[in-house]
């Protein structure tokens, strides 16, 4: 026999109940009110478990990243049609915001009097705003947009985190920095044959943002660098040094493979010097292609001369190099293939 959550009392109030009779059925509810509230209760638990948030999140990652793009050109001088071109693209995604809440709102369950009370307007007005075919047109237009994307991300190709897309302009103490970083990412374009409007759009990143970065003006989280790096089918650890650099994060060099790290930084300072061939560079640190070609892929851990060298015709500062080489030796990495190090 069905036992209400308060045996003596209502099970949607919890007002006590007087039994007519102590034989038959319990009462479950002291009036039909609220057993027809229990029941849209219910109904609406049922209808909210089935609500589809990936379109409001979607959009909400959008005017996210508009956000930022704004924030981005500030100080900028930036063509008027195009600033004004974004505005309009921000208040879009305003309006769909509120119509995805409203829709989410009313799949479970709420009515339109309550819509209304939240938006401080008439019910009338709710209803023209947000119940009528320009807001489902507009819903179903955003709801394609998401499910292109969904199926972009399946095939593999990568969608960046709008939340952790907060630009960083570069100060005069790190600008030197930021324009290496930038650099780098413009040899792996180069090389990739790509385009920046390419790789933002597979990125899901805003042009303006990508375009930013790859001029140095600005520095991006490490997660966005990540992502435009493996596009460009780089090696993300090959920046991380640069990135640090550029970001005024503190270079770490406790690790059990500083020897890699050290490689891995010495290929991002070549990528930041443009690239150039190894036997070019051989020629001018006076070392064979063959033992710069163990250095760059971190089989050898060259002595300091060496690497100095090396640093100085990449135009790279040696003082986080530094700290790297030492690492490696205190760490026993110097007795790797070649015994370069002394």
């Amino acid at each position: 026999m069905f036992e209400p959550p308060h045996p003596m009392g209502c099970a949607y109030c919890g007002k006590k109940i007087s039994q007519d009779s102590p034989r038959g059925r319990r009462r479950d509810y002291c009036d039909p009110t609220c057993r027809r509230r229990a029941q849209r209760k219910r109904d609406r638990e049922r209808r909210v478990s089935g609500v589809d948030r990936t379109v409001r999140r979607s959009i909400a990652v959008d005017l996210a990243a508009r956000a930022h793009e704004v924030l981005a050109c500030e100080g900028d001088s930036v063509p008027l049609a195009a600033l004004l071109k974004l505005a309009a693209q921000v208040g879009e995604d305003a309006l769909c915001l509120a119509a995805a809440a409203v829709d989410e709102a009313r799949a479970e369950g709420a009515s339109w009097p309550e819509v209304a009370a939240a938006a401080t307007m008439s019910e009338a007005a709710a209803r023209a705003r947000w119940g009528g075919v320009k807001a489902a047109a507009l819903l179903a237009s955003r709801s394609t947009e998401t499910g292109l994307r969904a199926r972009r991300g399946r095939k593999g190709e990568a969608v960046a985190p709008f939340f952790d897309m907060a630009l960083h302009p570069a100060a005069a103490g790190n600008r030197r920095a930021a324009e290496a970083l930038a650099k780098a990412l413009r040899t792996l374009l180069l090389r990739c044959g790509g385009s920046d409007e390419m790789v933002a759009e597979q990125a899901g990143l805003p042009p303006a943002v990508v375009n930013l970065v790859l001029q140095g003006t600005h520095v991006a989280p490490w997660s966005v660098i990540y992502v435009l790096t493996d596009l460009m089918k780089g090696d993300p650890a090959d920046l991380r040094l640069l990135w640090e650099r550029a970001w005024g994060r503190p270079t770490t060099t406790a690790s059990s493979q500083n020897s890699r790290r050290l490689a891995a930084a010495l290929r991002g300072a070549h990528l930041a010097a443009g690239g150039r061939e190894i036997s070019t560079l051989s020629a001018r640190v006076d070392a064979d292609p063959e033992e710069l070609a163990l250095v760059f892929a971190g089989r050898v851990v060259p002595h300091w001369a060496l690497l100095a060298s090396i640093l100085d015709q990449l135009g790279t500062g040696h003082d986080d190099f530094r700290r790297l080489w030492a690492a490696c030796h205190d760490a026993g990495d110097g007795r790797r293939e070649g015994g370069g190090a002394s």
